[in-house]
């Protein structure tokens, strides 16, 4: 059996520029999702909700665009990341390290270089 998809005609936040308009959508089909969660949870989400001043409906829908967002900024950070992790360059086991005249073209201001 086919579920019957959702009314038309309902409200949608479009996920444009146009922050915090509401258009009515009437060729627009909204899926509903139906979730089974333990009673406090649901009681702190709403407590949640109300104070930021929405619905836990909503809650979960921004929930579930971020999570489904690709983020370019977060993916290159954690390319990144993984190719450091997999570089064969270090200091050594020594731990390497360098003096401030080693590092800069020129000396500190004060040392016996000047």
């Amino acid at each position: 059996m086919v579920a019957a998809p959702a009314k038309t005609g309902v409200l949608v936040e479009p996920r444009s520029t146009l922050a915090g308009a509401r258009i009515t959508c009437n060729t627009c089909y909204v899926a509903n999702l139906t979730l089974a969660i333990d009673d406090t949870l649901l009681r702190k989400a709403r407590i949640r909700a109300l104070e930021q001043g929405t619905s836990v409906n909503e809650l979960v829908r921004n929930y579930l665009t971020s999570l489904t967002t690709t983020d370019d900024a977060l993916t290159a950070r954690q390319a990144f990341v993984a190719d450091a992790m997999e570089s064969k360059s270090g200091s050594g086991v020594e731990g390497r390290t360098w003096t401030r005249d080693e590092i800069y073209d020129r000396p500190y201001p004060g040392s016996a270089a000047e």
